[in-house]
Formats: C-alpha cells, sequence, structure tokens
C-alpha cells in the first residue's frame, strides 16, 4: 500500500472509487473531483496498490466551520484556519484493510503540518463511532442532506 499527495490525472481512478462507495446522488462528479485536485492539492490524496488507486480522501482549506451543499456546488478556496472532507472512499473490495485509517491520518497529520485549527466532515450514522475513534466529536445532525441523505457533521480541533 502507498499513500501519496494526487495529481490531475488521479481523478479518473478517484471517480471510480466514488461512485464505488457512494450513490448517485451522493457521488462528486469527475468534475468536481478535478476542481478539488486543482484548488486544493496539498490535502488531497490517494492510496494505491499495485499501481491502481483503491482509496482517496479530498476536501477544502475554508474558513467555514461546517460542511453547507453549497460546498458541494461551488468550489472556492479562502485559505482559512479549517480543513473540511468532502470524501473518505475505499473501494468496497479493498474497505476494512486499513486503506481509510490511514488515508485519514495522513490527511489529519497533513493539516497539523499546515498548521490548520480544525478539521470538518459529514457523514452518516453508521461512520460516526469510527471517526469518533481518531478524536473527533460529534456535532449532531448536519444541516447538509446532499444527495438526499441525513449527514452528521463531526469535527477535530488541532490548536
Amino acid at each position: 500500500m502507498m499513500i501519496r499527495n494526487t495529481t490531475p490525472m488521479d481523478a479518473k481512478g478517484m471517480f471510480d472509487v466514488e461512485t464505488a462507495c457512494f450513490s448517485e446522488a451522493e457521488a462528486a462528479t469527475l468534475e468536481a473531483i478535478r476542481e478539488r485536485l486543482e484548488l486544493f492539492p496539498e490535502i488531497c490524496f490517494v492510496s494505491e496498490e499495485n499501481n491502481k488507486i483503491v482509496g482517496f480522501i479530498n476536501g477544502a482549506i475554508s474558513s467555514f466551520e461546517t460542511i453547507s451543499d453549497e460546498f458541494f456546488e461551488e468550489m472556492k478556496r479562502d485559505d482559512g484556519e479549517n480543513v473540511l472532507i468532502f470524501s473518505l472512499a475505499v473501494h468496497p473490495d479493498y474497505q476494512q484493510k486499513g486503506y481509510g485509517r490511514q488515508l485519514l491520518n495522513q490527511l489529519i497529520n497533513q493539516s497539523k503540518a499546515l498548521n490548520k485549527a480544525k478539521i470538518v466532515l459529514t457523514c452518516k450514522a453508521h461512520k460516526v463511532d469510527y471517526y469518533a475513534s481518531f478524536g473527533f466529536e460529534n456535532d449532531g445532525i448536519a444541516e447538509s442532506t446532499h444527495g438526499g441523505s441525513q449527514w452528521f457533521s463531526m469535527s477535530m480541533s488541532l490548536k
């Protein structure tokens, strides 16, 4: 297993993983993934096995402290103090093998190195305990209804 920063060439492989993990309504488009890679390369990572992308994590750097549906529609870089995670996805064939844990730890360490104040994410109810195991706090039901789903807002203070 190898974890590395993304390149623009990774977008298609990331999209393939995204669509294997999320419903059509929830999954990011190929264009959205390309935009994230362009705007926020320092917090986008892939996990590879035999030169194949099997997982990734991406998001945004922002002054906002919550994730709203608007973030999924229009990406902006404002170089704020926070990191917003949009996707942590591992292809179903590679889940339960530590890829997601390593990707998330990579992003946490990178966020600290960038001197960010907080990491924020949204997840479904069945993932709350997973993120809590890293030190994220459950901030309750998120405002976002992205993809028609109920999400929980979680955050981790870094300072």
